[in-house]
């Protein structure tokens, strides 16, 4: 089960990265918690969904607005952290 500092937690890590960062966590009084990551022109976010007791990770493209789902969807928090990570290696 995720909590939020878990994901604060995750922020607190990537301000070590070795390309600089922009780093957002925000939360929403149902619980809903995401982690907006930039680097470079890219945006990518890891959000915990309780209700659906998951967490999305995906790319946040400049063409696609707001979008109700992600591309990739996991059931517990170090999956989609490993997701996250490695995609931000790529975006490097």
């Amino acid at each position: 089960m995720c909590s939020n500092a878990q994901i604060v937690e995750l922020a607190s890590e990537l301000r070590n990265w070795p390309t600089p960062l922009q780093i957002f966590v925000r939360s929403v009084p149902s619980g809903l918690t995401f982690l907006d990551v930039g680097i470079g022109n890219r945006g990518f976010v890891l959000a915990y969904h309780p209700k659906e007791n998951g967490f999305g990770v995906d790319e946040v493209l400049d063409d696609e607005g707001f979008q109700m789902g992600y591309k990739h969807w996991f059931d517990e928090f170090e999956p989609a952290k490993d997701k996250l990570l490695s995609m931000l290696r790529e975006a490097q």
